[in-house]
């Protein structure tokens, strides 16, 4: 199992919610105002920097149930409130839409054109320079990360991004499902600070504490 997989993982999944999140803001006619701060809220947790160095190491891939906890503190870094069955349709598309753009990958090494086109998505999203700025500053060190790497090596890490989704079943057309997401949630103006969900047990822990538990968090930088 390559040690160098789960920051594409997280890069691909990252830019997938970031997409789908705003698909359905916009169809469901959102004020424009909030759906920018949503995008703009969440984009800004995920790439947070003390964050991103947890996830720009060598590890081992955590449990897929550890990670969709990951994205749900992620989704709700905002005013965005999603229940559990939104939360469940959010994570399952996601999961689908990545493995099978991993899968249509002619080489391993294409993997890293599927992440860049996931973070130029991302960029045209984005509706502050500060954190946009910090995007391009996360691509950059995601860049440095896998640079120098044989066949071989990006050949191991496509195995073992496939085996992080080998309990996914690809729908014929993944995008089918889009406009089943996320029809139940709420846009909670009345939180007053961002990454709060009520209904989390570990509401008062940020994403860097909550890694820092995750099995397997112990592996050393390699």
């Amino acid at each position: 199992m390559s040690l160098k997989a789960f920051p594409i993982i997280f890069f691909n999944m990252g830019g997938e919610m970031i997409y789908i999140l705003e698909q359905r803001l916009s169809a469901q006619e959102i004020i424009d105002q909030k759906s920018v701060k949503v995008v703009n809220d969440v984009v800004s947790a995920m790439f947070e920097t003390k964050f991103l160095e947890q996830i720009l190491r060598p590890q081992e891939l955590y449990p897929n149930k550890y990670v969709k906890h990951i994205f749900e503190k992620l989704a709700h870094s905002s005013i965005m409130r999603l229940n559990e069955a939104s939360m469940d349709k959010l994570y399952d598309l996601m999961t689908m839409s990545v493995k099978y753009q991993i899968m249509l990958c002619p080489s391993a090494a294409d993997i890293m054109k599927v992440t860049y086109n996931h973070v130029n998505s991302m960029r045209k999203l984005i509706r502050s320079f500060t954190v946009l700025d910090l995007l391009d500053k996360a691509f950059v060190a995601f860049n440095k990360f896998y640079e120098r790497l044989n066949d071989a090596e990006w050949l191991f890490i496509r195995d073992t991004v496939l085996l992080f989704f080998q309990d996914v079943h690809i729908r014929r057309n993944p995008n089918s499902r889009l406009s089943h997401v996320l029809q139940d949630f709420d846009l909670d103006e009345r939180s007053t600070r961002r990454g709060k969900n009520n209904n989390d047990d570990d509401d008062d822990d940020d994403l860097c504490s909550m890694m820092d538990r995750l099995p397997g968090a112990g592996n050393k930088r390699r």
